[in-house]
Parts: structure tokens; sequence; C-alpha cells
């Protein structure tokens, strides 16, 4: 299959010639492993929502606490930094608050 013939996961549309998302992603360089490993979590389906459940697992999951008690809160925090520092790489990430507190990780 070319690579032209690929589907955006968030649109459904043909993805261009060029880098595939994870490809792209796979480039940026993130600050701190909590960060480096919500971007993860999110690149690992783009276009797919990601609870903050999730999130706080794939961020402090090897914590034998499970994480701060705030980690909700410091998964937000992080995901704001990440929000200020995609869309240059032309990504950004949504937040949906209606029926379903998640995130996910779509094209600019």
């Amino acid at each position: 299959m070319r690579r032209d013939a690929h589907l955006c996961p968030c649109c459904g549309g043909p993805m261009p010639d060029g880098p595939t998302p994870r490809e792209e992603l796979a480039g940026l360089v993130v600050s701190g492993p909590i960060k480096q490993a919500i971007l993860r979590r999110l690149a690992r389906r783009p276009g797919h929502w990601v609870s903050v459940h999730d999130l706080v697992e794939a961020a402090y999951g090897d914590d034998p606490d499970g994480g701060p008690l705030s980690a909700p809160v410091a998964v937000r925090g992080h995901l704001g930094h990440l929000r200020r520092l995609l869309p240059r790489f032309g990504w950004t990430i949504e937040r949906e608050i209606h029926g379903y507190c998640g995130y996910r990780l779509v094209l600019v």
C-alpha cells in the first residue's frame, strides 16, 4: 500500500506524502518522563479519546502508590504544556468534557 493511501485517524481523509503521525511525533523532544508518557499514550492512537484515568496510569503506572493524590490535576497541567507546544509541529490536544472526560491528539 502506498503511503498516500493511508487514512488520517482524525478526519478519515487521505494522509499526504511524508511522515506518518507516529514518525512525526517520534522526533519531538519533550522534557520530563511524565510528559513523555502522556504524549506516548496519546500518540498510540491519534484521533481517539483517552480518559484522564488512562493518562494517569500511563504517567504514574510504575509508581507503587499509583502517583500522588493530585495525579489527575498534575496530568492536566502537563497536558496544558503539551497543548502549547504541539501546534508548531502541526498537532494539538483536544479536550472533551460533555459526557466523556478525555483528551485526544489531532492534527491542527
